[in-house]
């Protein structure tokens, strides 16, 4: 028979060696045993830029067309002809601004995020009847300029540039092509050409180091493509008028038309 004694030291026998067995019963881990494999993550989604908004608009003067400039050549007339038209305002019979450059800034008036393409082709500029035609032409910044001559005469061209390097071409009547290097266009700005030979002869170089400028057709019609989008400034510039200043804003994969006049 049991006493009380007896069953109170078996009840804190059981107590203290169950978890001993417990604990022995488990069975040894194996060390040789490869790790178990971490649960797969997928990859962060990889970063989709916005497509680009592009601007297609018109430039145009209000009012009637002001008097063309004429000047009589003594220079040359075979080729270049005895009446001229110089360099200035030029426009359809509906006002449309010709030689009007268009160009994105930021909102605080520095150049875009939007770099000229590695392929850019040259900006070529011809003289044909003794004019430059373009007679105003964006030059990426720190390229070459493509000019060519069909009209068979002497031609001393010179830029007249406030940062870049003088340019002076002594162009003779054979030479069909040439070539001003980059060296005379590392700096952004506009600069006046002339013809020292033919005074008549001028126009408008823009160096830019981005590509978000543009300058009107004859109809004063202009296209900027690929624009990022958010907000920008919008300068419009002629030589012989006031400049203008728009404010706008670029939707992602969307065509924006705009119409500025000069009044």
């Amino acid at each position: 028979m049991i006493t009380a004694a007896q069953a109170l030291v078996f009840v804190i026998g059981a107590a203290v060696f169950a978890p001993l067995a417990t604990v022995a019963s488990e069975p040894e881990s194996d060390a040789s045993a490869p790790p178990e494999a971490a649960a797969e993550t997928e990859p962060p989604a990889a970063f989709t830029p916005s497509p680009p908004g592009r601007i297609t608009g018109r430039v145009r003067q209000a009012g009637r067309a002001p008097r063309q400039k004429t000047v009589t050549n003594d220079v040359d007339v075979a080729a270049c002809g005895r009446t001229l038209r110089p360099q200035g305002i030029r426009r359809d019979r509906k006002g449309g601004l010709a030689e009007v450059v268009l160009e994105l800034r930021t909102l605080d008036d520095t150049p875009p995020d939007a770099p000229w393409p590695a392929d850019q082709p040259l900006t070529t500029v011809e003289i044909d009847g003794c004019r430059l035609e373009p007679g105003v032409v964006v030059i990426p910044q720190g390229t070459s300029l493509d000019l060519r001559c069909d009209d068979g005469v002497l031609h001393e061209l010179l830029t007249l540039p406030a940062r870049n390097e003088v340019a002076r071409l002594y162009w003779p009547r054979y030479k069909r092509r040439v070539q001003l290097p980059g060296r005379h266009f590392e700096t952004p700005e506009r600069m006046r050409v002339t013809c020292e030979r033919h005074g008549w002869t001028s126009g408008t170089w823009v160096v830019r180091e981005h590509r978000l400028v543009t300058v009107s057709d004859d109809a004063g019609r202009f296209v900027l493509e690929d624009v990022p989008p958010g907000p920008y400034l919008l300068r419009a510039w002629h030589s012989e008028l006031e400049e203008l200043v728009e404010e706008v804003v670029i939707s992602s994969g969307e065509a924006t038309e705009l119409e500025l006049t000069y009044r």
